[in-house]
């Protein structure tokens, strides 16, 4: 499958719509060539104490400082890799600045899956985009698959290509079987929308809406190889 994404990758104009497929494709061949769900980061992760004087410091920039100094306090909670000062950046989720509730996605991935991933969903709805694909980053590393269906749903209704490229390498992070149905049903609904698009711009451009664009588009080609593993 790796194999046919490499050589068909020089044939693609990398357009937003041509990215996706791409992108999408390869999280769908990570899904494939994998037996068991990766690892969660922050299973592996060992437990240790932090300091009480750490942990208050830590908790009052994030509850007092301004953007900078609760980005700051992420930062180093992020840095400490544990689910002790991980549980201290939770209440960052909720800031209302943007630019901290993305920062702070990536400061909770070293609690436990169970802990981690119902505190990072709500976050794929943000108002914000970027807030929205640092949680789909973010719910890639913990790795729980009860985020799968979640995920799913971004590729399927999300408008923003980055944000739906963040869920898609997620997916694939996951390694969720689950997920492979729902995985090819999108995947050929972007096809056919993106043959539809070619059509409708060479008619645009006075073009013959060619028969043979099967041979020029390969991501047809990956659709049927893929719906046929």
């Amino acid at each position: 499958m790796l194999n046919e994404i490499q050589q068909g990758e020089s044939c693609l104009r990398l357009g937003n719509r041509d990215r996706f497929l791409l992108v999408f494709i390869f999280g769908a061949a990570i899904f494939l060539s994998l037996s068991v769900p990766a690892s969660s980061q922050s299973a592996s992760v060992a437990q240790t104490e932090l300091s009480t004087d750490v942990a208050s410091r830590l908790q009052g920039q994030i509850a007092n400082g301004g953007i900078e100094i609760k980005r700051s306090a992420l930062f180093e909670i992020r840095n400490l890799e544990t689910a002790a000062a991980s549980r201290i950046a939770l209440p960052a989720l909720s800031d209302k600045e943007p630019i901290v509730r993305a920062t702070a996605t990536a400061s909770v991935i070293f609690l436990s899956p169970s802990e981690a991933a119902p505190a990072l969903l709500p976050m794929l709805n943000d108002r914000s985009e970027f807030v929205r694909r640092e949680a789909a980053h973010a719910l890639g590393e913990v790795g729980d698959p009860s985020a799968t269906s979640s995920l799913v749903r971004v590729l399927q209704k999300e408008k923003i290509l980055e944000v739906r490229t963040a869920a898609a390498m997620a997916l694939g992070k996951i390694g969720d079987p689950a997920a492979i149905d729902d995985l090819v049903s999108i995947l050929k609904s972007r096809v056919r929308e993106d043959d539809e698009f070619s059509s409708a711009q060479r008619g645009a451009l006075g073009g013959p809406d060619s028969a043979d664009r099967e041979d020029r588009r390969p991501s047809r080609t990956y659709a049927s190889n893929f719906s046929s593993r």
